[in-house]
């Protein structure tokens, strides 16, 4: 995981836009950093592809352009994953302001005047996101990865059920299964959730109904009977008849 922070600056204002360019690229926890006057070269940016940890937009915005500017921006690929954080002024640290940025989008709240500490906040909260569509991503890898252990496993007691060959099957379990093996300490917990729920919500596979021995297996029982000495028949029936006798 990385663990610096690119940022995406959104004010129209530049004296408070320089500022909080400047506090930010002198905080060691960013890395790159961009700013920008309008929102609409902003969402070019995030269209280019280029991935940004956090887009700090100014609280000077209006909330429909607010909404409208975080709605379209998680759509892109820069923007998909970053975290939206709302610049409140001095002047406008509200409880109606801090409402006004929930309902727009934010995922949390910068407050001037910018400190470290402030600055560290945020950074957190873009760790926050980060870590969430990491947990996504691996709840859908590890539920692809059951599917098929379940798939895997259906395959190989349904070749076993009826007689037939399960070699192939099982070197589809074993391939299944490995990578079930490299599943890292820190991603365990999510992975118990998900199989917890894979395993449980899993329709029963339909029950296959036990014809008896499948062709090649009779064929193979028929050629070990013929390939055996045919005294040991006769001895046994001697034997089996010798019993019966009344003494």
């Amino acid at each position: 995981m990385r663990n610096l922070f690119d940022a995406l600056i959104v004010d129209p204002n530049p004296a408070s836009r320089g500022f909080l360019w400047q506090a930010t690229i002198a905080n060691p926890l960013f890395h790159r950093v961009k700013a920008y006057s309008k929102m609409t070269a902003a969402h070019e940016a995030l269209r280019s592809g280029v991935k940004f940890d956090v887009v700090l937009l100014s609280s000077v915005f209006e909330r429909v352009e607010m909404e409208t500017f975080i709605k379209g921006a998680k759509t892109t690929d820069g923007g998909k994953e970053a975290a939206y954080v709302s610049v409140l002024k001095a002047a406008n640290q509200s409880s109606d302001a801090i409402a006004f940025g929930l309902i727009g989008g934010a995922d949390g709240f910068l407050f001037e005047p910018f400190s470290a500490d402030s600055l560290k906040q945020v950074a957190a909260i873009a760790n926050k996101v980060r870590r969430e569509f990491e947990a996504q991503r691996l709840k859908a890898g590890f539920s692809i990865m059951l599917t098929e252990v379940m798939r895997a496993l259906d395959e190989f007691m349904a070749a076993k059920l009826v007689g037939q060959e399960v070699a192939s099957a099982h070197r589809n379990l074993l391939k299944a299964t490995k990578a079930l093996q490299k599943i890292k300490e820190d991603d365990r917990a999510i992975y118990y959730d998900v199989a917890c729920d894979v395993f449980q919500n899993a329709k029963p596979r339909p029950a296959i109904a036990y014809k008896g021995a499948s062709k090649r297996v009779k064929n193979r029982l028929t050629k070990e009977t013929l390939k055996r000495d045919p005294s040991e028949g006769v001895a046994e029936d001697i034997e089996d008849s010798s019993k019966s006798d009344p003494e």
